[in-house]
């Protein structure tokens, strides 16, 4: 029905239409994309629409996977992680007037770490982390800020729905026994939202404060913020810092605000852009900046993998591109030979000091000025195709975890689109190659779309031939005059069921030829070959 829609529209005049639609195949739902475009003749009415409908179920589900890994925790099941977290809480206080946020901290999560190590720690956490979400409806925001810490919002909520919550929390977590330690417990802080309190830095101190005030009260309890009795306090914020060292300055960097919303705008700049090229340059001016690097950039291997390709770029204010400059790498002359060992099993390549590498590598890197860098793989079924890449060209950087992990995914996202372009270029290829060995071929050879009888394709033979290329005509009209079902060779292959040449007195070429039909594929749909040759000269 959407794609009736879609065509009756593009049938009023010359347009373009692309839609995504969920259709139900043998009782199990898939997601087809469609692409039509409608043509006009001279004197505007709309004479033909073509367009193509492709399964992107596959696709959009591995694109739905990584997005729910770069929304959520590492750890916990079903819990947000920080980023996101934080941008849903913006959200929704911007949205709403009304609404609480509950800081839970497990007491003494260090001994247990010490004491039971930190593979049960963190089977610990997800337990802890599952009990805290059981107890808060779904439209409740339930994330971990780190480490034993997570935040609960409640929408639209007062702060006596917040605190009865709270000690609802105690209550069931205290359920979960430790071997050596005993039941478990928490501190907790609550704060109100409302329409003369509803700045979010300012809110997150505020529960800070109220959770601390819990600890120093002896722990295990829940604490409703105090405008009156307590300050705001300063929150536990991430900072960058410097340091001399023999190597030149070393900065540790800290993550970029909204990491989740960049992964979420790389989807879209990537998904939504009809030109590729486009949305993957946009895609690393938009990473580039948000992670503050000198360089952005993408390098593809040949089919051979002998070398690498600098085939996009994004450089930050003052720094040099390099492209042009990196065409045909060798990874044996030029990279040393063993560059891919300088990924770990995750396909991540960091190198805080690029002075520490072999002497190939450290000289095509620091000829670039390049101090730092951090590469992720672009992986094709197991199989090496390029990388993605930031540089730092202004000092020696660490990347925290969570950096690290935020490119990694927009990498493997950006992967996906790489190599569905990659293997399109690769099938257009293909299909130039075929034609051109059908053109030099010396038979009269054409192509004829099956269920339709129409002509997809001539050879430079068959055209000269005809005087004129009839590609969309119907076969019968266009080569054989009428339709004599005897003398048709497709029509002699299904009904005898192979394919055999048949003489007959060509209406064309007025002469003798043996004419043969074969099925094949022909850019995606199921098709006729014929082949004629003259046999009478």
């Amino acid at each position: 029905i959407a794609f009736a829609e879609e065509i009756r529209q593009l049938s009023k005049k010359a347009a373009s239409s692309e839609l995504v639609v969920v259709i139900n195949i043998d009782g199990y739902p898939r997601r087809f994309r469609s692409f039509f475009k409608s043509m006009e003749d001279g004197e505007g009415r709309v004479f033909r629409i073509i367009g193509k409908i492709e399964d992107v179920d596959e696709e959009m589900s591995r694109l739905d996977k990584i997005k729910a890994k770069a929304m959520y925790d590492s750890l916990c099941v079903d819990i947000y992680n920080k980023s996101t977290t934080e941008e849903l809480i913006k959200a929704e206080i911007e949205r709403n007037a009304a609404g609480a946020l509950i800081m839970i901290d497990v007491d003494d999560f260090k001994s247990i770490n010490d004491n039971l190590g930190h593979i049960f720690g963190d089977e610990f956490l997800k337990k802890f982390g599952t009990t805290v979400k059981s107890i808060f409806r779904d439209s409740d925001i339930v994330g971990r800020y780190g480490g034993d810490e997570f935040f609960v919002y409640l929408n639209h909520a007062n702060a006596a729905l917040a605190v009865k919550k709270s000690e609802q929390i105690l209550e069931k977590v205290s359920e979960i026994m430790i071997p050596e330690i005993g039941c478990v417990k928490s501190s907790i802080g609550v704060t109100s939202v409302n329409p003369d309190n509803r700045v979010y830095l300012q809110i997150i101190k505020q529960a800070d404060s109220a959770l601390y005030a819990a600890k120093n009260r002896g722990k295990n309890q829940v604490v409703l913020f105090d405008p009156d009795t307590m300050s705001e306090g300063t929150y536990r914020t991430e900072a960058s810092s410097e340091e001399g060292t023999g190597k030149g300055r070393t900065t540790l960097s800290s993550n970029p605000q909204n990491s989740a919303s960049l992964i979420l705008r790389t989807f879209s700049a990537l998904y939504g852009s009809q030109d590729l090229s486009t949305g993957i340059n946009q895609m690393l001016a938009m990473v580039g900046k948000a992670f503050d690097v000198s360089r952005a950039y993408i390098f593809e291997d040949t089919e051979d993998g002998k070398y690498c390709c600098n085939t996009f770029e994004w450089c930050n204010e003052g720094v040099a591109p390099e492209i042009d400059t990196l065409q045909q790498v060798s990874y044996e002359e030029d990279l040393g030979g063993n560059y891919r060992e300088n990924m770990n099993d995750d396909g991540i390549f960091y190198c805080h000091d690029v002075s520490v590498l072999e002497t190939s590598q450290r000289e095509i890197l620091e000829r670039q000025n390049i101090k730092s860098v951090l590469q992720c793989a672009i992986m094709d079924n197991g199989v090496f195709r390029g990388f993605v890449g930031f540089d730092e060209c202004r000092s020696n950087r660490f990347w925290t975890q969570g950096q690290i992990d935020a490119l990694a995914f927009i990498s493997k996202v950006l992967s996906i689109f790489l190599l569905k372009d990659r293997n399109r270029r690769l099938t257009e290829n293909y299909a130039k190659s075929i034609k051109s060995i059908l053109d030099n071929y010396p038979q009269y050879i054409y192509i004829v779309e099956k269920g339709t009888g129409k002509l997809l394709y001539l050879n430079v033979m068959a055209q000269k031939a005809l005087g004129k290329n009839p590609i969309g005509e119907y076969c019968s009209e266009a080569i054989c005059g009428q339709r004599n079902d005897e003398l048709c060779p497709i029509c002699v292959l299904n009904r005898e069921g192979y394919s055999r040449p048949i003489d007959m007195l060509s209406p064309v070429l007025h002469k003798m030829i043996k004419a043969q039909a074969a099925e094949v594929e022909w850019e995606g749909r199921k098709a006729y070959l014929i082949t004629c040759m003259v046999i009478d000269e």
